[in-house]
């Protein structure tokens, strides 16, 4: 957890601190009073006992582009604080302000400059138009030719999937979050082959998780035997992980 921001109100310090999961704890002279999460939002709402003023409510909005907040603290009769400090907001929230915000307008070319002088800058722009669609157009060509294997779907499906969740939170998140995904997914797999059914393979689809795909089950019992191998193999597989990381 990083500090997100802090101020003093009436000899008290308020810290609220955030990781990168969108997870956001608040503290008062050291002692946590509010915890919530705020996927995809700049602002949040918390709302705690205090021991002098009783209930009362933390509001504040970050701002990505000038690196502030702006917070208020108030209880249900009074204002009790407003103001605005330095932020540092967390990394998946800097990376999404990036892909919303809107590119800087280039500026005008004065009508008034010789027609010699915006010449250069014409073709320098053409040129790296050119430079930038030949690599697209060899990886289309590519695609295209290997579209006809399977083998090269599913390596096209986990290779967005990672970038997807590396690009949401970091690599080490995706990786383990991926490898998560293919262990429970290999039990169904398991259970499948248990079962005698045909198994075609394993997908991950971005954004959503995984998929093992196989021949339809002839029972209902081969149903539940498929069904509960994932979840036992990834409960399996989150003790192991937990193990480990109890003795590093």
């Amino acid at each position: 957890m990083q500090t997100l921001f802090e101020f003093y109100h009436d000899q008290v310090l308020y810290q609220v601190k955030a990781n990168n999961f969108g997870k956001e704890q608040v503290f008062r002279n050291g002692q946590l009073v509010s915890e919530g999460r705020a996927f995809f939002s700049t602002s949040n709402d918390h709302r705690f006992l205090c021991p002098t003023h009783g209930p009362m409510r933390l509001y504040f909005k970050v701002s990505l582009k000038t690196a502030e907040v702006n917070y208020r603290l108030e209880t249900s009769a009074a204002l009790l604080c407003e103001g605005k400090t330095k932020a540092i907001p967390p990394k998946w929230l800097g990376k999404l302000e990036q892909k919303l915000s809107p590119e800087p307008e280039q500026p005008a070319v004065d009508a008034t400059e010789p027609l010699a002088t915006a010449q250069p800058v014409a073709t320098t722009s053409n040129k790296s138009d050119r430079n930038w669609f030949r690599p697209l157009l060899v990886l289309g060509i590519l695609l295209l030719k290997l579209s006809k294997s399977a083998g090269a779907i599913k390596a096209a499906l986990a290779g967005t999937a990672l970038a997807g969740w590396a690009w949401l939170f970091n690599l080490e998140f995706a990786i383990s979050l991926i490898l998560a995904l293919l262990i429970h997914e290999y039990g169904h797999v398991y259970a499948m082959k248990r079962s005698g059914l045909k198994v075609k393979g394993i997908y991950l689809l971005p954004f959503i998780g995984g998929v093992a795909v196989s021949e339809r089950a002839v029972s209902r019992w081969q149903d539940f035997k498929i069904a509960i191998a994932g979840p036992a193999f990834g409960t399996a597989g989150a003790l192991v992980a937990y193990w480990l990381w109890l003795e590093t």
